[in-house]
């Protein structure tokens, strides 16, 4: 299960209008309680709303670990060249 932390006052000046609207409803979400899984290919949001993010290649988890690490020191090969071609 992951945990999830009260971010609702960091900026949020990479998301769109919707994107906001989305990472809203999943903070109050989580802040009842619930446990949520989501995929997605917008790396800005999974950035801002995860609490740990998984990297998928074919079906297989090639890294996972919470977002600053994924995001800014990722592990694997894969994951930096994937992130470096999208961000």
């Amino acid at each position: 299960m992951c945990r999830y932390t009260n971010s609702s006052q960091m900026p949020l000046p990479r998301l769109n209008l919707r994107e906001r609207e989305v990472l809203d409803v999943v903070r109050q979400l989580k802040g009842e309680g619930m446990t949520l899984m989501l995929a997605t290919h917008e790396m800005n949001f999974a950035r801002e709303a995860a609490d740990k993010v998984c990297f998928l290649e074919k079906g297989v988890i090639v890294e996972e670990g919470p977002p600053g690490q994924i995001f800014q020191n990722p592990q694997e090969q894969r994951t930096r060249e994937f992130l470096s071609s999208v961000l």
